[in-house]
């Protein structure tokens, strides 16, 4: 953890923007394999994961886990 808090803004900012591309295919699939109650909840936490690290890549100084 200690190693993530002292990695430079602008890696922190590649890595956020490479998992919001990757979740965002994850997210099309997983819109795709919705066909009951419990698949339709995988895909809304994936949204909410999805959500989550946009807001990180946006606004990085905001993230408040270390």
């Amino acid at each position: 953890m200690i190693e993530w808090a002292e990695t430079p803004a602008q890696q922190k900012i590649a890595f956020a923007a490479r998992r919001t591309e990757e979740l965002r295919r994850e997210q099309a699939e997983s819109l795709k394999k919705v066909a009951n109650e419990e698949t339709a909840l995988t895909h809304a936490i994936n949204c909410f994961v999805s959500i989550q690290n946009q807001l990180v890549y946006r606004f990085p100084a905001s993230e408040l886990r270390v």
